[in-house]
C-alpha cells in the first residue's frame, strides 16, 4: 500500500468530497498527493503555489470525470505532465489501462519512479509525442488537460483510437466556445460528434450536444456515462439542456466528449516516419525524442 511511502506534513488533509471521490482508494490517492508537492515541485512539474489546492484544483476535478470513461478501457493521456490526468484515473479506475505520454524526458523519470512507488500496475509511461505513436496504439479513449485546444488534440488523438473511439477532454468554464469555434479543424481530423459534460460527485450532471455531424452508422457514440453514478444521476448525454455556469468551480469537472467514427488517412509524412529506422544512443533510445514506449519499472 501507499501508506509510508512520502514524508507527511507538506499537504492538507483529504477534502470530504475527496473521501467520497476516491473511497477505499484514497490512500493512495494522499501519497500521489504528496509526491505532486514534493518531488513534483522539485521537478518543475508542480508550481509551489498550487500545493495548498492541489487537492481540490487538481486532483479532486480530475477524479470528477472518471465516469465518462468505458469499463475496462485503455485509455491515452496526452502529454500527461505530472499525471494529471492519467494517474489520478488510474488510482480512482482501477480498471482502466493507461498510457501516459509525454516528451520531456525529466518529466518521464519522475512518471516512472511515482508509478513504482505508488505500485500501480494499470499504468504504462511511454517517451515522446503523441504522434510517435500513431499505428503503435489503438485505444478506446484519448484524454488531456491543460495541454492544447480541442483542434490539435483531435488531430494527435484520431491516429491513437481504435474505430469508434473517443477523445475525453477536461476544459474550463470557456469549453462550449472552443468546441464551437475548432469544429470544422475537429471534423477533418475526424471528428463525427461532441458534446460539453458536467460531471459531479453524483456523475453525470447535464450534457449538451453542441457539434454534431451526420449520424455514424456504427459504433454509436459513447454516451459519456461510463460507470458510477454518472450512468443514471442528471440529465441523459444528448439532451437539449444548456451548459450553464451553475457549478462550475471545484464541485463539477467540465468535459469535452468527441466521438471519431472513422479516423483519417495517415498523412505522406506518417508513413514515410513509420517505415524509417532511427539511429539510437548507447542507452537504447532515440537521440530525437524517444520513440520506444517505456514502461515504468517494478511491475
Amino acid at each position: 500500500m501507499a501508506g509510508g511511502l512520502v514524508a507527511g506534513g507538506m499537504v492538507s488533509d483529504p477534502p470530504a468530497m475527496a473521501r467520497r471521490v476516491f473511497g477505499a482508494r484514497l490512500e493512495l490517492a494522499a501519497a500521489y498527493v504528496e509526491l505532486l508537492v514534493t518531488t513534483g515541485i522539485d521537478h518543475g512539474l508542480v508550481g509551489p503555489r498550487e500545493a495548498p489546492r492541489m487537492w481540490e484544483r487538481h486532483v479532486v476535478n480530475c477524479a470528477l470525470a472518471a465516469p465518462a470513461f468505458q469499463p475496462d478501457a485503455e485509455v491515452a493521456d496526452l502529454g500527461t505532465g505530472a499525471g494529471l490526468p492519467g494517474l489520478v484515473l488510474a488510482i480512482a479506475r482501477p480498471d482502466l489501462r493507461l498510457h501516459l505520454i509525454e516528451p520531456l524526458h525529466r518529466r518521464i523519470v519522475w512518471l516512472e519512479r511515482t508509478v513504482e512507488l505508488l505500485g500501480l500496475e494499470n499504468v504504462a509511461v511511454l517517451e515522446g509525442r503523441a504522434e510517435v505513436y500513431a499505428g503503435r496504439l489503438a485505444v478506446r479513449h484519448t484524454t488531456a488537460r491543460a495541454v492544447a485546444r480541442l483542434d490539435a488534440l483531435s488531430r494527435w488523438s484520431a491516429p491513437l483510437l481504435a474505430p469508434g473511439g473517443s477523445l475525453v477532454a477536461l476544459k474550463g468554464s470557456g469549453a462550449a466556445a472552443e468546441l464551437a469555434a475548432d469544429w470544422p479543424a475537429m471534423r477533418r481530423a475526424g471528428a463525427r460528434a461532441a458534446r460539453v459534460c458536467g460531471y459531479g460527485e453524483s456523475g453525470l450532471l447535464w450534457s449538451s450536444s453542441v457539434a454534431q455531424d451526420d449520424p455514424p452508422k456504427s459504433n454509436a457514440p459513447f454516451d459519456g456515462a461510463g460507470v458510477g453514478a454518472g450512468a443514471e444521476a442528471g440529465a441523459p448525454a444528448g439532451s437539449d439542456k444548456p451548459v450553464t455556469d451553475e457549478g462550475s468551480g471545484d464541485d463539477v469537472t467540465r468535459v469535452v466528449i468527441v466521438d471519431f467514427v472513422h479516423g483519417p488517412a495517415p498523412s505522406a509524412r506518417q508513413e514515410r516516419t513509420r517505415g524509417q529506422s532511427r539511429p539510437t544512443s548507447k542507452r537504447g533510445r532515440s537521440r530525437s525524442g524517444g520513440d520506444r514506449p517505456r514502461r515504468a519499472r517494478g511491475r
